[in-house]
């Protein structure tokens, strides 16, 4: 970064408030590098979770045997709630008691 892309930056107003004013990546980055940016390729910015009950099951048998058996145990039920993206995910008795099995050690036959 040059001298002068430095000052730029340390003079620049917050992201967000630039944003707000209708700039774009590009035109930040040409303030940025006074004008010496190449656009190679633009995408669509898209926020996807990758959270799904799947992943929340295996999150849940990863807790082990113990934890399990004491929300069974307690409440005979659980709500995961993703910190990303907000789903919850509900698991009853019977559901909990499936996850409990599969975290159980396997028996060799």
């Amino acid at each position: 970064m040059s001298p002068g892309s430095e000052q730029r930056l340390k003079e620049m107003p917050h992201l967000t408030t630039l944003l707000d004013r209708g700039e774009t990546p590009e035109s930040i980055l040409r303030y940025l590098t006074d004008g010496d940016v190449q656009v190679l390729d633009r995408m669509p910015i898209v926020f996807r979770c990758q959270c799904s009950r799947e992943r929340v099951e295996r999150t849940l048998v990863s807790m082990g045997e113990a934890e399990l058996q004491a929300l069974i145990e307690e409440d005979g039920r659980a709500e995961v709630t993703c910190h990303f993206c907000n789903s919850a995910y509900e698991f009853d008795r019977p559901q909990l008691e499936r996850l409990l099995e599969q975290a159980k050690p396997k028996q060799d036959v």
